[in-house]
């Protein structure tokens, strides 16, 4: 996952990506978890996809960590597959 972070989140603050099959069990997606701790370009590591995710499922970007009082903001999010 790539994340152009426009204004920064908390010490602890992360996004990843998430994947479904029926939009109420969500599994994280391996390798896509970025801190939004600091502005600027954030690219997680290539990982293998998990074989529930080699189908056709939903994907969600889900935020944790935060403090309910900084608001990041993100100019970019993008997901790159191979």
């Amino acid at each position: 996952m790539r994340l152009g972070s426009g204004k920064v989140g908390t010490a602890t603050s992360t996004l990843r990506v998430q994947y479904s099959t029926d939009q109420t069990t969500w599994t994280d997606l391996p390798g896509t978890s970025v801190s939004t701790a600091s502005i600027g370009l954030k690219v997680s590591t290539f990982t293998a996809i998990p074989a529930g995710a080699k189908q056709d499922v939903f994907l969600r970007v889900v935020g944790e960590g935060g403090n309910a009082t900084a608001n990041p903001s993100y100019g970019l999010i993008a997901l790159q597959l191979k």
